[in-house]
């Protein structure tokens, strides 16, 4: 038993231990692997807001009259995030678009139908770490229906420590 605990010991404090030195000291050593763990241990959300995190802008279109998913983006943070993008139909249809997560319709299904003028739709949706957001957009008939200005706004907000037991004897 002895041998394993010299052997943690040197491996998380190292052959120099004099406790005279702020650096080899094993109450300097072991307060860093406390930090360590702390830092490794906080929790990140998102909240949706003004601030762009990720975008992809290009103009794209489509004549299908059933819904294909244009534009995807992968999130990093789960939590509320402001998610925009631009619709534009032909002269002759309404265009429809819809936010989705996973690959399935998740947002409100938005239409649009003024010649030649882009219009901007926006909500506030939650997602989680590693979802795929994208938006799926259709015409009503076989003209064109355009997307664009596919964004995801967040701030990424730190939640406390959470409260964990460090030693129990």
């Amino acid at each position: 038993m002895d041998a394993i605990l010299y052997d943690e010991m040197t491996t998380q404090v190292g052959d120099k231990a004099d406790a005279a030195d702020p650096v080899g000291s094993a109450h300097a050593k072991l307060k860093q692997i406390i930090n360590d763990v702390q830092n490794a241990a906080k929790l990140y959300k998102a909240v949706s807001s003004d601030t762009l995190q990720a975008s992809a802008d290009t103009a794209i279109y489509t004549d299908s009259t059933t819904y294909i998913i244009g534009k995807e983006i992968v999130t990093g943070y789960t939590g509320k995030h402001r998610i925009s993008f631009d619709i534009l139909p032909s002269s002759t249809n309404t265009v429809y678009g819809q936010i989705t997560k996973n690959g399935v319709a998740y947002g409100i299904e938005r239409g649009h139908s003024g010649e030649d003028t882009w219009i901007t739709y926006t909500e506030d949706l939650t997602f989680s770490a590693g979802d795929v957001i994208g938006v799926q957009y259709k015409s009503s008939s076989s003209a064109w229906a355009n997307v664009r200005n596919f964004r995801v706004y967040y701030t990424v907000n730190e939640i406390s420590n959470p409260t964990y037991v460090v030693k129990d004897s």
